[in-house]
């Protein structure tokens, strides 16, 4: 009998102190792996103007500054972590702050070698590079015929696509002018906008089984985004007095197109998906300002998430878990601020106190939000 009593004390202890062990460890600051994760954002220091490379945990609530390292001449390195790398790259250009196209990711350490080929293969009319999901080939436009400035008539851009050791390329739509470019989950397909004739273009990396399809009587397909299920891409596309534009959403195979917002007298643009494809935040510009908005797949829900900031707002990121967006605000003299926010517009968050624009070429605020 006494055994038994020695035993329940023993069983009464031990789930005592297995309680305590999770309560200590739902409170610890090393849950970041299993919580909200950390944003790596680039920042300018408002005295100096001195560019970093910043960590903000959201489960602990701690800023840090990673070291830069040059890398590849022109362009920076960053390590996050074991697992993480920051690396930008100017490409073909002699100048830093007047590259004809930039390259920014968060990457493992093992993609690093595609990014050293990638800037031995570039050339000065090559634009908007954009990494395949599996890091096997680039999309990018490419300047043909004249310049804007030369010959407005003839100015045009075509889609291709490169091995990612440059080894071959593909004009996915010849003498059709396109521009902006999306991936397919898999990899296997890019979207993108046909301007001349103002349509939403499809097409295998190969440029086989391109499918060209008609959208309602607007003037220009933007900024097509792939959903992360592989299912559906939503686009931008402007009105034809050019006063507005419309977000809009298309099956793969060109079905049930249709309007996902009224944008009224305003510019929806930059949408962007939630990971787990339930909703798609985007900027709603009236040439005054700026705000960030997200709406429900089947277009319910739309909310201002940065209502109230009294600033103009840009460049959104979803959490990994779907659950929160972080975006800039930029508030005029003040500079550029990083918040966070919950996709119900609750809990926001001024994540940065210093955050400003380069007074001297292309660089801007960048955000990502990793584990």
């Amino acid at each position: 009998m006494i055994k038994n009593y020695r035993s329940l004390i023993s069983v009464s202890s031990l789930y005592a102190g297995l309680l305590l062990l999770s309560l200590i460890l739902q409170t610890s600051p090393l849950r970041s792996s299993a919580g909200l994760g950390r944003l790596v954002f680039t920042d300018f220091s408002k005295g100096d103007r001195k560019f970093t490379v910043d960590v903000f945990d959201l489960d602990t609530n701690r800023r840090s500054s990673v070291p830069i390292e040059r890398y590849q001449d022109i362009g920076i390195k960053s390590v996050v972590d074991e697992r993480h790398i920051y690396i930008r790259l100017c490409l073909a250009t002699d100048y830093p702050s007047a590259c004809s196209a930039y390259v920014s990711e968060v990457v493992p350490p093992e993609n690093l070698p595609r990014f050293e080929n990638m800037k031995q293969i570039w050339r000065e009319n090559y634009s908007s590079p954009i990494w395949s999901p599996d890091g096997s080939h680039i999309a990018f436009s490419l300047k043909v015929n004249s310049t804007y400035k030369e010959n407005p008539a003839a100015f045009s851009r075509d889609i291709y696509v490169m091995a990612a050791d440059g080894s071959y390329m593909f004009d996915l739509n010849p003498n059709d002018n396109a521009l902006g470019v999306t991936w397919s989950p898999n990899s296997q397909q890019v979207a993108f906008g046909c301007y001349d004739n103002q349509k939403l273009c499809i097409a295998n990396i190969d440029g086989t089984h391109l499918l060209k399809l008609n959208v309602p009587d607007g003037i220009r397909v933007n900024s097509p985004s792939w959903s992360p299920d592989g299912h559906q891409i939503v686009f931008s596309l402007a009105a034809k007095d050019s006063r507005s534009a419309s977000l809009y959403l298309v099956n793969l195979d060109g079905s049930n197109m249709h309007q996902l917002t009224d944008a009224e007298a305003a510019f929806h643009k930059e949408a962007t998906w939630s990971p787990d494809s339930s909703k798609i935040a985007f900027v709603s510009d009236t040439m005054t300002d700026q705000e960030i908005y997200v709406v429900n797949r089947d277009g319910t829900g739309l909310l201002d998430l940065s209502d109230g900031l009294n600033g103009s707002e840009f460049d959104s990121v979803w959490s990994p878990d779907s659950s929160k967006v972080a975006f800039f605000s930029y508030q005029k003299e003040a500079g550029d601020f990083l918040y966070i926010v919950d996709v119900n517009g609750g809990n926001s968050q001024k994540i940065t106190d210093n955050s400003t624009y380069a007074t001297f070429g292309t660089i801007a605020p960048e955000v990502f939000w990793i584990p």
